[in-house]
């Protein structure tokens, strides 16, 4: 496995984690209100002010801390030390926003209430099982509550979706229909006042035709541009996997997921929820990356667990990875 961590001042660090397919040993998605939520309406962004404080206090009520997270999953115990090798980012889009969902085994279909209304044709999802694990299309029966990529509907220990950045070792057209249906939460593209954001929104989810638009209006209109930390995994040509953490807009963090090997890359976490945790040395554990403002509770994360022991030793940065400084870590 390979880290690299690249600073400049007082901006978030961009950190790439490349691990090898054969150092991979398992991968949790880790929902501990998968029922709670399920079918639910998520943080409603698109009926004014008061609507989203409500339904953001009631989901805010199943945010779970991430060492309550890696302790149930055994990954650390009750004194927080970790107990095997392991690397945990944040799947904090999972429960709150539309455009994503999830499949767990024993569980079942994991979506919010007005999902259907958005006609997304196929959602593009990191998934893990028995047969291997990768990034693939995945389509979906509402009311049969069935997800199946490629007919298939088994061998699935979960299935969770991601805004796709890179896809086929391209970057994705942001201003395309589908994209745009699934990037729900416009304030990672665009920077809005409140009452723009209002105005996007009017008739949303019910009149999608107006809502995107008006959306694609703002890229005409050369509308300003947000800046956000991103989030995500990615399976390389060889079939590795990478995690990417980095500051920037939508094309620019495809444009590094691309860079660093990318065939398919998925966004599942932005802004101030962002961060990658992993055991330090035999003692403890650490953020390899972490944004601005950190919000420490999560509804959801992905974890890898990794192949090899602990270091008996104190000299390793994640165990038994290698490190890579790049710019200046002020």
């Amino acid at each position: 496995m390979e880290i690299r961590i690249k600073a400049e001042g007082s901006f978030p660090w961009q950190v790439r984690v490349l691990i090898p397919r054969e150092e991979l040993q398992g991968a949790i998605l880790s929902f501990p209100h998968f029922d709670a939520l399920n079918r639910g309406t998520g943080v409603v962004r698109y009926r004014g002010q008061k609507v989203r404080r409500k339904t953001w206090e009631e989901v805010s009520k199943y945010k779970v801390f991430l060492e309550e997270h890696l302790r149930f999953h055994g990954l650390i115990g009750p004194d927080g030390k970790p107990r095997r090798r392991f690397i945990a980012l944040g799947a904090r889009n999972l429960g709150n926003n539309l455009g994503y969902l999830a499949f767990l085994k024993g569980k079942g279909l994991f979506y919010l209430e007005d999902e259907p209304k958005l006609g997304i044709s196929s959602y593009t999802c990191f998934f893990w099982g028995p047969n291997g694990f990768g990034i693939g299309d995945f389509s979906v029966d509402f009311k049969e509550g069935r997800i199946s990529r490629q007919g298939e509907t088994e061998g699935y220990d979960f299935v969770v979706s991601g805004l796709p950045l890179v896809k086929g070792g391209e970057p994705v057209d942001i201003q395309g229909e589908e994209f745009l249906r699934k990037c729900t939460d416009v304030r990672h593209i665009f920077y809005f006042t409140l009452q723009e954001e209002e105005e996007l929104f009017q008739g949303y989810p019910n009149e999608m035709g107006g809502f995107l638009g008006r959306l694609l209006g703002l890229f005409v209109k050369g509308h300003t541009r947000a800046w956000y930390v991103h989030s995500g995994v990615g399976i390389t040509e060889g079939g590795d996997l990478l995690i990417l953490q980095a500051p920037g807009t939508l094309e620019e963090v495809a444009g590094l997921a691309k860079g660093e090997g990318a065939r398919d890359f998925i966004v599942l976490d932005n802004g101030g929820s962002c961060f990658l945790y992993a055991p330090l040395n035999p003692d403890s554990t650490t953020f390899l990356n972490q944004s601005p403002k950190w919000r420490r509770p999560t509804v959801a994360l992905l974890a890898f667990l990794l192949q090899g022991e602990l270091p008996s030793n104190h000299d390793g940065y994640i165990a038994g990875g290698e490190k890579r400084y790049a710019g200046d870590r002020g």
